[in-house]
């Protein structure tokens, strides 16, 4: 009797366990449309055995927001920067899920991803590994994937690459901690570090002093009159601060989205080395690389 008491005890806890590593995640088939060629949708994961990261992915689709293989190119997960809402990147996920990549946006604890850099690492892993079933089941096999942030989520991508490298590297109005330098030159992946001329926040000289250090090879491009918000959905905050763009938000937003496209196209589909002259033909740009 005592044994028949406890064995059903022992199975609810055995069920409570199971739910612990999965039960119930978020994994869905399909995503809400966003455009004709892009939906979004939510994934949910466990890290830290108990933590539920939340994982917005935007992918090419159909008008259905049912994924579109045949037109996935690549992987591209983004670190949100200090402060800001993910919400802010959607633009920028979204123009990039129209062009054929695949973007994962991690949510981070009071949006601070510098507190969580696992996050960044577990995105990665979703994107290549897909989960069974779900709209990323296969969706980037044998598909390259890149790592990056804007501003303090460009600093979390550099350590997150450390711990489970990516592809490549994208830093907007950011770059690398120089305390991770020695593992990033220790395993170099082609990076771009794309800077606003007129970022009040994220110095031009600063920025261009430390993408200097990074391994080659590495693209720096400096968009005329873009400043450090621009990369966001609203540079409100800028113009409160009296930092004036010289371009208007719209400008800024095409011609930061061109220019990722333009370099994941480069690193992660043709594989070619011509990231830096491609970049050159984005309008109001400056580039170097080597």
């Amino acid at each position: 009797m005592a044994h028949s008491a406890t064995f059903p005890k022992a199975c609810g806890l055995l069920a409570a366990l199971a739910c612990l590593t999965g039960c119930g995640l978020a994994a869905p088939q399909k995503g809400s449309p966003l455009s004709d060629t892009a939906a979004v949708a939510d994934f949910e994961s466990r890290v830290d055995q108990t933590d539920v990261q939340r994982t917005h992915v935007f992918f090419p689709a159909s008008p259905d927001g049912a994924p579109a293989p045949a037109q996935v190119r690549g992987g591209f997960v983004f670190v949100q920067g200090g402060a800001v809402g993910t919400s802010q990147y959607a633009w920028l996920a979204q123009a990039l899920a129209e062009r054929g990549f695949v973007v994962a946006v991690p949510e981070h604890d009071f949006d601070l991803a510098i507190v969580s850099i696992d996050r960044a690492s577990e995105a990665l892993r979703l994107l290549r590994q897909g989960v069974r079933g779900s709209a990323l089941d296969g969706l980037l096999l044998n598909r390259r994937v890149a790592l990056g942030g804007h501003s303090l989520g460009g600093v979390v991508a550099g350590k997150a690459q450390t711990l489970t490298p990516a592809d490549a590297l994208v830093f907007l109005a950011s770059y690398a901690d120089g305390a991770d330098l020695p593992a990033l030159t220790a395993r170099p992946v082609p990076s771009l570090v794309l800077a606003g001329a007129d970022d009040c926040r994220a110095a031009r000289a600063t920025v261009e002093q430390a993408a200097a250090q990074l391994p080659s090879p590495a693209v720096l491009s400096v968009l005329t009159g873009v400043t450090h918000m621009q990369f966001t959905a609203s540079d409100a905050a800028d113009l409160k601060a009296n930092c004036i763009p010289e371009v208007d938000l719209d400008t800024a937003h095409q011609r930061i989205a061109l220019s990722v496209q333009r370099f994941l196209e480069a690193v992660l589909v043709r594989k070619d080395g011509s990231q830096a002259a491609v970049l050159r033909g984005v309008p109001g740009s400056e580039v170097s690389g080597r």
